[in-house]
């Protein structure tokens, strides 16, 4: 009776003591963040974020692409401040030829070329102070204007970052919890990929206000009424799904609240609405390879060192292969 009783006095003092541990392990968790919610660690690879680097590797564009019709396209390569490499090639025949054109000699990284006519443009760069500067051209590169600052110019920060080059602003805040991945911009607004997949517009770059969520997507292009978005292995889709930015209204005050008047449905502009884009098989994208364009009612895009052409936003034909001439 007694051998009886105390095991029965040992078991409970064992139970105390366990429930105790117990106690003191789930009061451990109680203080971290993933207490609220019981799933298991590997759960945290799904975050917007980090979901966003395994289905693309998102990174800042590395090319730079403007289109002035169906024939003539510059295509740059970003390079950097410190290590430079940026450099321009345009096509008159759509991509089937190539010429590369000397920079001026200060441009080490090239954050934006706009074209503005079939023998004009613009690029934006920087040299090593990382300073931002333009540059003009009215023969197709074979020369270039003395550099000026960047006035009335959107183009995204040389040194990266979350800030982009604005007309109110040179170092204006677009994505102030993320990182800016690609910029572009119509004589209206300036269109901005943050890093965490958010789509944001401004009319100035005073203020920014989020118009879509693509946690997919690796570059934008703005056009004379609409925002379009290149994706990366969408559901169903692998390699790269051109979608549209769908325009939401919001209610914040200031200068991002006139995009929505200036950027309308798309089939307002190229007189269709590509609700359903096809998909442009691509075994591998590199990061930062993928760059958008639009123009009249259809764009270019590039995926690596390949050029493609859609006449309605919905299917994609390779165009040529990019070439330093």
């Amino acid at each position: 009776m007694w051998l009886n009783l105390g095991t029965i006095v040992v078991a409970v003092i064992l139970a105390v003591a366990t429930a105790a541990g117990f106690g003191v392990a789930l009061s451990k968790r109680a203080d971290s963040p993933r207490a609220a919610r019981p799933v298991p660690t590997e759960v945290a690879a799904t975050s917007p974020s980090s979901q966003r680097a395994a289905n693309a590797a998102i990174a800042p564009v590395a090319t730079v692409l403007a289109a002035f019709d169906d024939r003539t396209v510059w295509v740059g390569r970003g390079g950097s401040c410190a290590k430079g490499g940026a450099q321009v090639s345009i096509t008159h025949d759509g991509g089937l030829s190539w010429s590369k054109r000397t920079l001026p000699g200060a441009v080490r990284s090239l954050t934006r070329v706009h074209a503005t006519g079939a023998e004009a443009a613009f690029i934006v760069g920087a040299g090593t102070d990382c300073q931002t500067r333009t540059w003009g051209t009215g023969d197709a590169g074979s020369s270039w204007s003395d550099p000026q600052r960047p006035s009335e110019t959107w183009a995204r920060n040389p040194k990266g970052g979350a800030t982009v080059v604005s007309p109110a602003d040179p170092a204006s805040p677009a994505c102030p919890d993320s990182s800016v991945v690609d910029l572009d911009a119509n004589t209206d607004a300036g269109v901005v990929l943050c890093a965490n997949g958010q789509i944001l517009t401004s009319g100035t770059g005073k203020s920014w206000a989020p118009r879509d969520q693509k946690p997919k997507a690796v570059a934008v292009a703005a056009g004379s009424g609409a925002v379009f978005a290149a994706e990366v292995n969408t559901s169903g889709c692998t390699g790269v799904r051109v979608s549209e930015v769908q325009m939401q209204a919001v209610t914040n005050t200031g200068d991002a609240t006139s995009p929505p008047t200036t950027l309308r449905e798309s089939d307002e502009v190229s007189g269709t609405t590509p609700s359903t884009p096809s998909c442009l098989s691509v075994e591998k994208v590199e990061a930062g390879s993928v760059a958008l364009a639009l123009v009249g009612k259809g764009g270019w895009l590039t995926v690596g060192n390949d050029l493609y052409r859609s006449d309605d936003l919905k299917r994609w034909d390779k165009a040529g292969t990019i070439s330093a001439g």
